[in-house]
This record gives structure tokens, sequence and C-alpha cells, in this order.
């Protein structure tokens, strides 16, 4: 899904829901033409983000920036640690 989207609210609810983007791409892997779905983003929102997406759909894969400088954010350190751990789970 596009990055630009997933982080911004607005465009997170038209990627994953009626019509959206994510129908297509359930709808491209019911048909052979990939195997696999995932989320990727950018930004210190995207940890919350996925793991919003990921409850609303069991993406096989998330990726997202990873950093000693970015791991200094308390903030971005909590949710990133939030969304492995939720990843974990999923395993």
């Amino acid at each position: 899904m596009a990055d630009a989207w997933l982080t911004n609210p607005v465009g997170w609810e038209k990627a994953v829901g009626p019509g959206g983007a994510l129908e297509a791409f359930i709808e491209a892997r019911d048909k052979g033409v990939v195997r696999f779905l995932g989320v990727t983003g950018h930004g210190s929102k995207v940890p919350v983000v996925h793991k919003r997406s990921l409850d609303r759909f069991d993406f096989d894969t998330v990726l997202l920036p990873y950093s000693y400088w970015q791991m200094q954010n308390p903030r971005y350190a909590v949710d990133f640690n939030d969304l492995i751990g939720m990843c974990r789970q999923r395993t």
C-alpha cells in the first residue's frame, strides 16, 4: 500500500476500507498473482499505523525503519517494540 496513505488517517481508511487497495491485494493473492501481502511505511507514526493495520488484516509482513537514532525517541521505541511483540504473538 502506498506509504503516504498509511500514515494519513483518511488515506488509511480508504486503503483498507471497502473498494480500497487491500481488497485488490487480497483478490490478487486469491488469484495466485502474489503469494504474500505486507505493509510498509516510514516516519515516526508508522509502528502505530502498522499495529492498526494488523488489527484490520493479518498481513504476512510489516516493513518499517529501525535505526539507533530512531530508537532514541522514547515514543518510537515503545511503539516499535509493541509492534514487534504483536508480530511475535502471531508467528
